[in-house]
């Protein structure tokens, strides 16, 4: 036997679904054709030695294959053995992807120095991924795809063969895991799925390269099925944030060169081979696919033949169960039982036991049916006796079921024709119906319209069809050179011509129209991805919290207690504004009561200056001041505890006005304006000071007045006696009133105060309110 010499394995660039994948092609080494692993394997000479379960998994665990190999195989003294576990997970094996490795490494290096690289294999146990990870560049990042178990199950592969492999126990750093891709859809090992045979057909397709259907199909299928898998094989993940990086994406173990790389990486598929069982798992699938075609029958159909046959008496009953296998007694017992039912009379053999005979008794059945119901069955369909053979039994048993529901009460007597009777109890049976007799009188206007129209007609084919007559009868009768044959040729090749120009035009728009849907088919993709990739960038954008948040959320709170304290505010500043306005209503309300008041004076002092002005009795005058100054503390705001006060000033007001009327004659008599002016100084200082002054001149007015009430007497007395009786002017005697009114009021609250205190501090309040 030649000795095998090792060689580095190519790697082939593809395009699949629109991503570029570099294949390293370790599948180059072929024991077998196209056989099956197990042949290929028996072909060289492997005994296969069964073990039950129990014996298997206990030789896993305790690893006595020399015992085993002794007591099975039985080998000569002397044999050197090595022994492979299963998926070769043993120390040994890593020699084997150490080489694997170094190659995967020098392409890198090589060809894209530029650019990063993952790299995907399927794992059985993990052996191959375990040992690659340990030898790989670090800026290379390794996934693995669980075939056989889930992740935890790879997980614990790695476990076991680190445990088993000194070397590994031994190195100073820890050992580097490959990251486990977790599928998005799994199937049981080895189990048909028809997800994984569409995937192998359209690899092959696009790709041109054959990948095994138990561990190849299923790693592609686990890397495009899903986008969010793709995308974290090829660092799109990161490449979206490089400050927030998806804990997943990373390699454990994987730092240094690869630490600042945030782009798109390449793609690496490790192809470890395992072709030469595709021939057996291949015709697995086309046997599930028969068996599926076979049991793609109707429920409806199954449960329609069933009532029917029940319906028609049939005496074999038929369950739901009795068609998910080839039954041909059954078959051929229903067709023969319907047949007989449908013509008693008819000949039909019975004889089903060989091959032939069944052939014979399906052809004979079938010229029966179409001879006399005119129902067309498909022999292969009935040999096959299985659900599709039920739609060709229902054809039959239907018309017989319709048949049975026709009422022969309404039938005339026996002796009449029998055609007559058929027509009249088929028609008796349809009257029941109103839909059906609405459907039958809609037929038989219509079949009468074209049997009208098609003998209008009759006149004008008629002339065609006797020279079509005369054509085919003399083409019939003459040579093969006639001109009817010359002419028949040439007008069939016209139409051959016509026909081969259509199916060209039609062709060339197959064509166009397949190009437009692949045009359209790689857009609708392209979309599709771009889609996905936008929504993985979408999420992993909303999983990343911003920068400013923890800002954003302490400036909300202080906004939240700014705005109640604004609340707070607003809401006592607009208490202020209200009672502000109800207090300028209030005072405003005083100021115009105080105008009215003081008008009011007015008005009294008019009409007081008037009557004394019409020589008036000074009685009527001190009573009129009275009522108007009362009237002018009642306005004022003074309490009723301070009316003896006011009587008081009351009083000193009148005789001051005495007073003042008796300097008004002196100063008449005496020609001169000094009393005058005093007076008026007196009265205009007595009113308008608010201080110290006003209490002494008030007291010094106060002690004047019984001097003036005297002169007013002698005045008066003078004037009674006979002197010159001057009249005094209007604006000496205004002036007069509004000293006297002035002195009175002063007067008065200098007696309030000469008495009082606090009644001083009251009429000044007042003064200064008026």
């Amino acid at each position: 036997m030649q000795r095998w010499q090792w060689s580095k394995s190519p790697v082939t660039r593809v395009l699949f679904r629109g991503q570029r994948v570099h294949v390293k092609r370790d599948d180059v080494f072929h024991l077998a054709g196209n056989k099956g692993n197990l042949a290929a394997a028996k072909a060289l000479g492997m005994r296969h030695v069964e073990l039950a379960t129990d014996e298997y998994h206990e030789l896993v665990q305790i690893r006595a294959f020399a015992e085993l190999l002794d007591s099975e195989l039985r080998p000569p003294p002397g044999t050197r053995s090595l022994y492979v576990p299963q998926g070769a997970a043993f120390p040994e094996a890593q020699d084997g992807v150490a080489l694997l490795a170094q190659e995967i490494n020098e392409y890198v290096a090589t060809e894209w120095p530029d650019k990063r690289f993952s790299v995907v294999l399927p794992c059985g146990t993990g052996t191959t991924a375990l040992y690659l990870a340990q030898h790989l560049h670090p800026a290379i990042r390794l996934y693995a795809v669980p075939c056989v178990g889930d992740a935890a199950y790879l997980r614990q592969q790695f476990q076991q063969l680190i445990e088993d492999d000194p070397s590994l126990q031994q190195q100073q750093q820890p050992v580097k895991l490959p990251q486990v891709l977790t599928p998005r859809r799994k199937c049981r090992f080895g189990r048909l799925w028809w997800p994984l045979y569409d995937m192998h057909h359209e690899l092959l397709k696009e790709t041109k390269l054959g990948f095994d259907l138990v561990y190849g199909a299923f790693a592609w299928h686990t890397l495009f099925s899903d986008a969010a898998v793709l995308d974290e094989v090829l660092g799109r993940v990161d490449s979206l944030s490089a400050s927030s990086v998806d804990p997943r994406s990373l390699l454990l173990g994987t730092e240094g060169e690869d630490a600042g790389w945030n782009g798109e990486r390449e793609l690496l598929y490790v192809h470890t081979g395992g072709t030469s069982g595709n021939a057996t798992m291949l015709a697995r699938y086309e046997q599930k696919k028969r068996r599926e075609k076979r049991e793609a029958m109707s429920f409806r159909e199954l449960r329609n033949l069933t009532e029917m046959m029940r319906a028609l008496g049939y005496p074999r009953p038929i369950s739901m169960e009795n068609f998910r296998q080839p039954n041909f007694e059954l078959v051929s017992d229903l067709l023969y039982w319907m047949v007989k039912k449908y013509d008693p009379s008819s000949s039909v053999t019975e004889e089903i036991d060989t091959e032939e005979d069944r052939v014979v008794f399906l052809t004979q059945v079938a010229t029966e049916v179409l001879a006399k119901a005119r129902i067309r069955l498909n022999p292969k369909k009935l040999y096959a006796a299985d659900g599709f053979a039920v739609k060709e039994l229902i054809k039959l048993a239907r018309v017989l079921y319709e048949a049975s529901r026709i009422d022969l009460a309404t039938q005339q007597e026996p002796d009449d024709d029998d055609d007559e009777v058929s027509v009249k109890s088929l028609l008796a049976s349809r009257v029941k119906d109103p839909k059906a007799t609405r459907q039958l009188a809609s037929d038989i206007t219509q079949a009468g319209a074209k049997l009208y129209d098609l003998l209008e007609a009759e006149l004008d084919v008629r002339d065609a069809r006797q020279h079509a007559i005369r054509f085919l009868d003399a083409l019939s009768s003459k040579t093969e050179n006639s001109s009817e044959q010359k002419y028949l040729e040439r007008t069939i090749q016209e139409l051959l011509t016509n026909l081969q120009e259509n199916v060209e035009l039609t062709e060339r728009q197959v064509v166009d129209l397949d190009a437009e849907e692949k045009a359209l088919a790689a857009k609708i993709k392209k979309a599709q991805t771009d889609l996905e990739r936008s929504e993985k960038r979408l999420q992993s954008l909303q999983h990343v919290r911003p920068a400013f948040m923890d800002e954003y959320e302490k400036l909300e709170k202080e906004l939240e207690r700014q705005y109640a304290i604004y609340c707070e505010r607003f809401r006592n500043l607009d208490y202020l504004q209200r009672e502000l306005d109800l207090h300028n209503s209030r005072e405003m309300k005083k100021l115009a009561e105080n105008d009215r008041s003081l008008k009011k004076l007015q008005k009294k002092f008019r009409d007081d200056e008037l009557a004394i002005l019409r020589g008036e009795q000074e009685d009527q005058i001190e009573n009129s001041m009275l009522d108007a100054m009362e009237a002018n503390n009642n306005n004022g705001r003074h309490s009723s505890g301070s009316k003896a006060r006011q009587a008081s000033g009351s009083s000193g007001g009148n005789q001051k006005g005495k007073a003042a009327a008796g300097a008004a004659a002196d100063k008449k008599k005496a020609g001169g304006d000094e009393g005058n002016s005093s007076g008026a100084d007196s009265g205009s200082d007595s009113g308008n000071s608010d201080d110290d002054d006003d209490s002494s001149d008030d007291s010094v007015a106060a002690g004047a007045a019984p001097s003036g009430r005297a002169g007013n007497g002698a005045a008066g007395a003078a004037s009674g006696d006979g002197s010159d009786s001057d009249q005094v002017s209007l604006a000496d005697s205004g002036e007069l009133i509004d000293n006297d009114d002035d002195s009175g009021s002063e007067a008065g609250s200098g007696s309030g105060s000469g008495s009082e205190a606090s009644g001083s501090e009251t009429n000044s309040d007042s003064d200064q309110d008026f």
